[in-house]
């Protein structure tokens, strides 16, 4: 390593030793101290503040790699201090973790608009944590020789290994550079929708390449997305339905390139601001995973039974005339334009209603799912 590149570590979250610095947030003193010994304990050097007005102070001198810091203080609270860190250009990029009792969706979804990382709720185990600081800062732009986090450099591209102290991904450097090739790295490490916060923050320009439970593309301009699209065997996939497909995908890799210039330009397939974008992302995976929840798997053969009723919805008529004369679930996912969550719920309400066989594997038509066999609703699967 380079003095520059030593000098750059040092103002970036080491101190001079190399040691990451962290900075709590918390208005509760017991906690606070906790926190403080917790993360001292495992090397960090710990910076505490009461609430959020004393923290942007000691932001200032301290420059910590990361802020773990509460939701509800006094004086000014997690939110407005993320909101006030993002609005700097000297603190924009410093991931912050919020560790909060405040974990449902509307908060979550608060939180992630104004720019936060990650969400720890209360209470939690030391070795939570642990985790949760590590996984952030391995995200994060900032410590790229030092915990592995992705390269924003241009042409340098991020490769993983295992530690041998514990076996936890990390991204480093690779030895030589590829051309064009602006970020790449394992959807373990950081998913689709973190990797897209971050390169929204330095308004990016680029083609993100995702290799998971399928192959996909994303377009980015200036920190904004254009553009999503899953190829599947059936057909290639666009819009916003294939963005929530990749947003979910969470084993895999991304590489995100250079934009090759064209003579014309890809016409937008996405139309909605980059925030709105992750905010039902992490909606639509929280909504997803509980409907798949209730069916009994998704290699379910689906094939018709009587008729439909006169009131059948447009959907239901569709998922209808897609199934014939039979049809698994995840071919007619990717056959209908519908989002896969419209079509699963649409799926559900049909069998509950008794108007489509469910064949697992290996069973027959005599054999088929009852409504009875399924989990009980969780709600409207309109």
């Amino acid at each position: 390593m380079t003095r520059k590149m030593e000098k750059a570590g040092r103002r970036r979250g080491l101190d001079p030793a190399g040691r990451v610095k962290v900075l709590v947030v918390e208005d509760d003193r017991n906690q606070r101290q906790l926190a403080k010994i917790v993360l001292a304990t495992e090397g960090f050097v710990v910076e505490t503040a009461a609430n959020g007005r004393e923290a942007l102070g000691k932001v200032r001198y301290f420059d910590p790699a990361v802020v773990v810091t509460d939701v509800m203080m006094p004086d000014m609270d997690g939110f407005e201090l993320c909101r006030r860190l993002r609005a700097d250009p000297g603190t924009a990029a410093i991931p912050l973790l919020f560790v909060t009792a405040r974990v449902e969706v509307k908060d979550r979804l608060e939180g992630f608009s104004l720019g936060a990382d990650d969400y720890l709720g209360k209470p939690y185990t030391p070795d939570e944590l642990i985790h949760r600081v590590r996984s952030v800062l391995r995200r994060s732009r900032y410590l790229e020789q030092s915990v592995g986090a992705p390269v924003f450099s241009p042409k340098e591209v991020a490769v993983e290994r295992e530690r041998d102290s514990d076996g936890s991904l990390l991204l480093e450097e690779a030895t030589k550079t590829k051309a064009g090739v602006l970020l790449a790295g394992k959807l373990s490490t950081a998913t689709v929708v973190e990797v897209l916060q971050a390169l929204g923050l330095k308004h990016m320009t680029g083609t993100m390449r995702v290799h998971g439970s399928g192959r996909g593309l994303i377009e980015m301009r200036k920190g904004e997305l254009v553009h999503a699209e899953v190829l599947t065997p059936l057909r290639r996939i666009t819009g916003l339905k294939a963005w929530f497909r990749l947003a979910g995908w969470i084993e895999g890799v991304f590489e995100l390139r250079e934009l090759r210039p064209r003579k014309t330009e890809r016409a937008s397939t996405l139309d909605l601001p980059l925030q709105n974008l992750l905010m039902e992302a992490v909606v639509y995976r929280d909504e997803i995973e509980r409907v798949i929840g209730l069916f009994p798997t998704m290699d379910l053969m689906l094939m018709r039974r009587g008729s439909l009723p006169f009131e059948a919805t447009d959907l239901q008529q569709t998922i209808w005339a897609s199934i014939g004369r039979g049809i698994e679930i995840i071919p007619l996912l990717d056959k209908l334009d519908e989002t896969d969550l419209e079509i699963l719920k649409c799926t559900l309400k049909l069998l509950r209603k008794n108007l489509l066989l469910g064949l697992l594997p290996g069973m027959k038509p005599s054999d088929d799912l009852r409504p009875a066999d399924l989990a009980p609703p969780g709600g409207d699967e309109d």
